[in-house]
């Protein structure tokens, strides 16, 4: 899947990937779902969503935690501070607290890029919760 297979249509809402991937593109314009691409260039992001219901969250609710997982990548330490510091904001972070689902952080550590150890990585996973059934409006 690309970018653009990710993005909404207007037939449905948004799924909670179209939500994501929406909300950093403008924090991170090189972002991705899943993996990155053969050649990536830097910084780029790429980003996994773990879904799990949630049917006793609510009484007689049904709702659903989404878990999204973002790895930021970057050749220089001072730029991944700048996009995702371990504390503080950054415009990743803002870009997923932004999101209308956003519960809360779950962690933010140092990561590995296995492919090139000059490259600097960091993940930040954050709770949403969206409703298992969506009322159409």
């Amino acid at each position: 899947m690309t970018q653009d297979t990710l993005l909404p249509s207007t037939a449905a809402p948004p799924t909670v990937h179209q939500q994501v991937l929406a909300a950093l593109l403008p924090a991170l314009d090189n972002t991705w779902w899943r993996e990155l691409p053969a050649r990536p260039v830097w910084p780029a992001s790429v980003f996994s969503v773990e879904t799990a219901p949630e049917p006793g969250w609510c009484a007689g609710g049904g709702y659903d935690a989404h878990d999204v997982t973002v790895i930021v990548l970057s050749r220089s330490e001072p730029e991944l501070d700048t996009l995702l510091p371990t504390g503080g904001v950054g415009s990743v972070r803002a870009a997923l607290e932004a999101i209308p689902a956003y519960q809360w952080e779950v962690g933010c550590e140092d990561a590995d890029y296995e492919d090139d150890a000059q490259v600097y990585a960091r993940a930040l996973i954050v709770r949403l919760r969206t409703p298992r059934y969506p009322t159409q409006g």
